[in-house]
C-alpha cells in the first residue's frame, strides 16, 4: 500500500472513529439529562468540567510527544523510542500520582466552594482514577505513533461505548454519585483495554512498557510539550471559570440549559470533518502543476468549501433549535433554545478557527497560536463576567462568539500578512456568512424559533447561494472527498 492510500485511509479510521465517539458522547449527555433533574444535571456539569479542567495537567500533554517520538524512531532506533516512553511513563506517574492525591485532598474545600456537599464524594472518586486516565493517555499515544490507527480507533470506540449501559446502570440507581461510580468504573476498562493493545502492539515492535529517567530525553520532551501545554493551562480553566461564574451567579439549572446547547453546538465542530480529511489531498493533487501558489490555493479552497459546508449545518443546528432540544433532553431544556441558536454561530467560527490553527501550527508559529489562545479565553472569560449580570446565561453565549471571532480574526489577519491565504477568494462567501448571520438573527427576533417555514426557507436560500459559489472545480474536488468518505474511489480495472 502506498504513502498517500496509508495516509488517506488511517485519516479516515481516526475520522470515523472520532465520528463515533461524538456520537455515544452526545448519547451519554441525552441520558445524563433524562435520568437527572435540571439542578442535578447542572451539579454534574461542575463536576464534569473539574475532570475536564485537572485530568488533561495529569500527562503534562506528554502523549503528543510519545506520539511524535515513537512514530520517529520505532523503525530505526526502538531503544530511543523506549527511551522517550519510559521518561513520559515516569514523568506521568509522578506528576498524575500527585495530582490525584491534591485532588482528593481538595474534595471537601472544593465540595464547599461550589456549595453541594455531594461533590466531595463525587471529586473523591474521580480523583482515586485520574491516574489511570493518565495512564491511558500514554498508552494509546504509544499505538498512535506505531500507526496501528485501525487498533487505536476501534479500541477507542470499543471504549467509549461501555458508557451508554455503565451510565444508565449507576445513574438510574445512585443518582449523582452513579455518575461518580460510572466515570471511574469506565476509567478502569479503558485502562484495561489500552494496556492490552499497547504492550501487543509494542511487544511485535520490541519496546518495553516501563519508567525510565534521562535528563536530555526529559528536557527534549519538555521543551516540544511547553507551547502545548501553557496552550491548556489558558484554555482549560477558563470554560470551569465560566461554569462557575454561571452556577455562583445564578443557579445550577441555568448551567444545566447552557452545557445542554454546548453539548449540541459541538456537533457542527464534527460533521465538517467528514470531508475535510480527502478534501485536502484531492486539492493537492488538483494544483500540483502550480507550485508556487500550491499552499495559498489549498488552505484558501479549504477555508472556502469548508464555510460553505458549515454555514448550513450552522443555521440547521440555530435555527432548529426547539426541535433537537424538544426531541433529546425533552421539555424541561426547551429554555436553552436560544443559547444553542446563538452558540451554533461560534461553531462556525471554531470550525474556521481549527483549520487556520493547524496551518500556524505546521508551519512552526505556535507561540502565535498560544497568543490567539490567550486572546481567546481573555474575551470569553471577560465577557461572561461583563455580561452575565446584564443578559443572564445568554451573556455566556454572546462571550463565547465574541471569543471565537476574536481567535479567527487574529489567525486570519496573520495568514493574510504571511500570504498564506487569499483574501479576494474569501470576500464572497464571507458576505454569505454575513447576510445569514443577520437574516437568521433578524428572522428570530422578529418570530422566534417556532416558525419552521420560514426558517426552512432561509435554510434553502443559504444552500443555494453557497452551491452557486462553488466553482466547476470546487464541486468536483467535494465529490471526490464524498467518495473517498463512503470509500467508493474510483479504481483502475485491470485488462
Amino acid at each position: 500500500m502506498g504513502l498517500k492510500s496509508r495516509l488517506v485511509r488511517g485519516s479516515l479510521y481516526t475520522l470515523f472513529s472520532s465520528l463515533g465517539i461524538n456520537a455515544i458522547a452526545l448519547v451519554t449527555t441525552v441520558l445524563y439529562a433524562r435520568l437527572l433533574s435540571p439542578d442535578d444535571f447542572g451539579v454534574l456539569g461542575i463536576f464534569l468540567a473539574l475532570g475536564a479542567t485537572i485530568a488533561p495537567f495529569a500527562s503534562l500533554r506528554l502523549e503528543v510527544a510519545v506520539a511524535k517520538y515513537t512514530a520517529e524512531y520505532a523503525k530505526t532506533d526502538p531503544s530511543r523510542a523506549e527511551r522517550f516512553l519510559g521518561v513520559a511513563t515516569s514523568i506521568a506517574l509522578g506528576f498524575g500520582g500527585s495530582l490525584s492525591i491534591a485532588y482528593f485532598v481538595l474534595a471537601g474545600p472544593i465540595a464547599a466552594f461550589y456549595q453541594k456537599p455531594i461533590l466531595a464524594d463525587m471529586v473523591r472518586l474521580s480523583a482515586s482514577v485520574l491516574l489511570l486516565g493518565t495512564l491511558v493517555t500514554i498508552l494509546q499515544a504509544a499505538v498512535q505513533g506505531f500507526q496501528e490507527i485501525r487498533k487505536l480507533a476501534v479500541l477507542m470506540v470499543s471504549a467509549q461505548s461501555l458508557a451508554i449501559p455503565t451510565i444508565f446502570i449507576f445513574v438510574s440507581q445512585l443518582g449523582l454519585v452513579g455518575a461518580a461510580v460510572s466515570s471511574a468504573v469506565l476509567a478502569a476498562a479503558n485502562f484495561a483495554l489500552s494496556l492490552i493493545v499497547a504492550r501487543s502492539v509494542l511487544r511485535r515492535g520490541g519496546i518495553r512498557i516501563r519508567p525510565a529517567r534521562d535528563r536530555e530525553t526529559t528536557r527534549r520532551l519538555g521543551r516540544f510539550t511547553l507551547p502545548m501545554l501553557l496552550g491548556m493551562a489558558l484554555n482549560r480553566p477558563a470554560w470551569l471559570v465560566v461554569a462557575t461564574v454561571i452556577t455562583l451567579w445564578l443557579t445550577y439549572r441555568e448551567y444545566a440549559l447552557f452545557r445542554v446547547a454546548s453539548s449540541l453546538y459541538r456537533v457542527v465542530l464534527v460533521l465538517p470533518a467528514v470531508l475535510s480529511v480527502p478534501l485536502l489531498p484531492a486539492i493537492a493533487e488538483a494544483y500540483a502543476t502550480q507550485p508556487a501558489d500550491r499552499t495559498r490555493t489549498q488552505l484558501t479552497l479549504l477555508l472556502r468549501i469548508t464555510t460553505i459546508l458549515a454555514l448550513p449545518l450552522a443555521l440547521l443546528m440555530g435555527l432548529g433549535a426547539t426541535v433537537w432540544l424538544g426531541v433529546l433532553y425533552g421539555p424541561a431544556y426547551a429554555g436553552a433554545g436560544m443559547i444553542l441558536f446563538v452558540l451554533s454561530f461560534a461553531a462556525l467560527l471554531d470550525t474556521l478557527g481549527s483549520i487556520c490553527e493547524n496551518t500556524l501550527i505546521g508551519t512552526g508559529r505556535t507561540w502565535y497560536v498560544l497568543g490567539l489562545n490567550g486572546l481567546q479565553v481573555s474575551v470569553l472569560v471577560g465577557g461572561t463576567i461583563f455580561l452575565l449580570p446584564r443578559l443572564g446565561v445568554m451573556g455566556a453565549a454572546y462571550a463565547t462568539v465574541l471569543g471565537a471571532l476574536a481567535y479567527l480574526a487574529g489567525a486570519i489577519i496573520e495568514l493574510s500578512r504571511r500570504r498564506d491565504i487569499d483574501g479576494r477568494h474569501l470576500r464572497d462567501v464571507g458576505a454569505l456568512v454575513g447576510a445569514a448571520t443577520t437574516a437568521s438573527a433578524v428572522l428570530v427576533a422578529a418570530i422566534g424559533l417556532g416558525n419552521y417555514v420560514v426558517a426552512g426557507l432561509l435554510l434553502a436560500s443559504v444552500i443555494v447561494a453557497g452551491y452557486l459559489l462553488l466553482t466547476p472545480r470546487d464541486r468536483t474536488l467535494l465529490l471526490s472527498a464524498a467518495r473517498g468518505v463512503l470509500g467508493m474511489e474510483k479504481r483502475k480495472v485491470r485488462p
